[in-house]
């Protein structure tokens, strides 16, 4: 009875080492096949009467300007967009052109389109969101 509990309790830790390995494993599979972006950040200095102070960061390229976009492509609310970007002293910026077609070369980030502003008929501001999906 005793050594019944003793090997369902080191089954159980070996059972949850595994799951930690693969997860480390799978992460640093992710860092080696991938390249390292830098972005230019904005810091959010909010006040929240319950959260209290606390500062949040957007990436320069979480708004787009609606330039950036091909005409010939409606861009609505949800839509998946890749944002090419270009190596620019010490960190990445964005290209001049703004695609829901997955770039053939270079580095880019999917996104999804959070809110757009328009002004009129012409697009002024894309808000992007971007989230990692193994």
């Amino acid at each position: 009875m005793i050594n019944s509990k003793k090997n369902k309790f080191i089954i159980a830790i070996a059972i949850q080492t595994a799951i930690l390995f693969f997860i480390i494993l799978f992460k640093l599979l992710i860092l080696s096949g991938g390249e390292e972006v830098f972005l230019k950040i904005r810091p959010v200095d909010p006040r929240d009467p319950f959260r209290g102070d606390y500062i949040t960061f957007q990436y320069d390229i979480s708004r787009i300007k609606g330039s950036f976009f091909d005409s010939s492509e409606k861009i609505k609310y949800g839509d998946k967009i890749y944002i090419p970007l270009l190596k620019r002293k010490n960190y990445h910026v964005v290209t001049n052109r703004i695609s829901k077609n997955k770039p053939d070369t270079g580095i880019f980030i999917k996104g999804a389109v959070n809110d757009i502003r328009q002004k009129g008929d012409s697009l002024d501001e894309v808000f992007v969101s971007y989230g990692c999906k193994f």
